[in-house]
């Protein structure tokens, strides 16, 4: 079968799905057809600002400040606007945000089982999403970000959980194919058990080393403040049963030692948790002095491939002036916990993102190159049961991105009742074919 016209058909089929959906259960109610919107494609994360000029340029420049909303996979986002307290648009006033780039979030749905879904960090067609920007007309006030200043007061935290992340789509894997165990290139029109990007493939008997930079690594001669490894992969062959990984850890390739030998069949997936597993930890002592890593996967059957590795770590609180940070506070039971950060960037930002849609604002002061800041625990992070638990603090450098384009949509009201059927296509599908200009259009009429 033709992938490209597999992709094309799913994404139809997903979106008609979609769409019956949405009529069933108004999941488009955010919209307000009466409103003008207009849409900020976004491609990296970051602090984004939308200046008053921008703002000017769509036509948004004589509204009231207070009813801006700004709306997100149906859900309207926390914002700061500067300057809304005097109910007008002046010199120096702005909207800020902070948007995350796409991801595989929503690609779980496109699988036969949601489950299913290879690599949750990395989505299928598209690393832009799409924010939408817009103005309420009845007087509601837009949600806004809470700004928090609490008292610093008590010993500070030792240290907080770094994320490292690899995440691979260096090739496709087109995933199970039927019937199993053949060569045949017969695959379901959802997305099956190993389908989606990934790495190359690692054949039987091959290895392959990933080195993870593990920086400012906190050792408290605590066992029970240990490294986190992940690592999600799926088998790569079609005429294969089953396949087979020795996972290999330490400092060095002269200083491996085993893991955990897996086995699994088929294209099915294996996510890989040294606090699920029943296996020895990651040790603080496999990391060696340059700050680094070392993860061997040896595959002894089959053939595998690498949705992505991740290591959580105890880190010092020292940003070395880094552009930056996202710091991962280790839940407090809802207290509040305090933290010395030592060379901050210089003017810094610092934003709660542990709930997307409801970003905070957290004040600090600064004391001898040292960023002192007070942070009440509202969220608790569940990253993974597996994982480490902790909120989210994002240290980054005062510094802005600026929206790609500022474009209006005009969002259709379709009343489901007054039609039999919709059609999704692309112009691209919309082409001549027999006696037929157009064979969409004919299909309709």
């Amino acid at each position: 079968m033709n992938y490209t016209f597999k992709s094309v058909f799913v994404l139809l089929a997903f979106l008609l799905v979609g769409h019956s959906i949405s009529f069933a259960q108004s999941s488009n109610n955010w919209i307000n057809f009466d409103q003008t919107y207009y849409k900020i494609p976004v491609i990296q994360d970051g602090v984004y600002q939308v200046t008053k000029a921008d703002l000017e340029s769509v036509g948004m420049g004589t509204i009231n400040p207070k009813h801006i909303q700004l709306y997100h996979r149906g859900v309207e986002q926390a914002i700061y606007v500067e300057g809304e307290d005097d109910n007008s648009l002046d010199t120096g006033d702005f909207v800020e945000f902070y948007a995350k780039r796409n991801d595989g979030t929503l690609d779980a749905s496109l699988y036969a089982v949601s489950t299913l879904q290879v690599n949750k960090y990395y989505n299928l067609y598209s690393d832009t999403t799409a924010y939408f920007l817009t103005w309420t007309l009845d007087g509601i006030l837009g949600k806004r970000m809470e700004e928090i200043d609490e008292p610093y007061t008590d010993t500070p935290l030792p240290y907080h959980w770094k994320e490292e992340l690899i995440v691979y789509s260096n090739e496709y894997s087109t995933g199970q194919n039927y019937p199993i165990h053949s060569n045949e290139e017969i695959y379901q029109s959802k997305f099956d058990n190993g389908e989606g990007w990934v790495s190359t493939l690692i054949n039987t008997g091959q290895s392959r080393n990933i080195t993870i930079p593990i920086h400012q690594l906190y050792n408290p001669n605590n066992n029970n403040i240990e490294p986190v490894l992940e690592i999600v992969l799926v088998g790569a062959k079609k005429n294969v049963n089953q396949y087979k990984v020795d996972i290999k850890v330490g400092k060095d390739l002269n200083n491996l030692r085993l893991l955990s030998s897996i086995a699994n069949t088929n294209f099915q997936k294996t996510i890989f948790n040294t606090r699920s597993f029943v296996t020895p930890n990651l040790e603080l002592t496999d990391v060696n002095g340059t700050g680094q890593l070392i993860v061997q996967l040896n595959c002894t059957q089959g053939g595998i491939r690498i949705a992505y590795i991740k290591v959580t770590y105890p880190q010092i609180l020292d940003l070395e002036q880094t552009s930056s940070t996202k710091i991962g506070i280790p839940s407090n039971n809802n207290a509040i916990s305090y933290l010395n950060v030592s060379n901050p960037p210089i003017d810094a930002k610092v934003l709660d993102i542990t709930k997307l849609d409801a970003i905070r604002r957290i004040n600090y002061t600064i004391s001898e190159n040292q960023l002192r800041v007070a942070f009440p625990h509202n969220f608790i992070q569940y990253l993974n049961s597996s994982d480490p638990i902790y909120n989210t603090l994002l240290i980054t450098p005062n510094t802005v991105l600026s929206p790609l384009a500022i474009r209006p949509v005009n969002f259709q009201n379709i009343e489901a009742s007054a039609y039999d059927y919709l059609i999704i296509t692309h112009p691209r599908l919309q082409k001549a074919a027999g006696e037929h200009p157009d064979v969409v259009q004919a299909y309709a009429d």
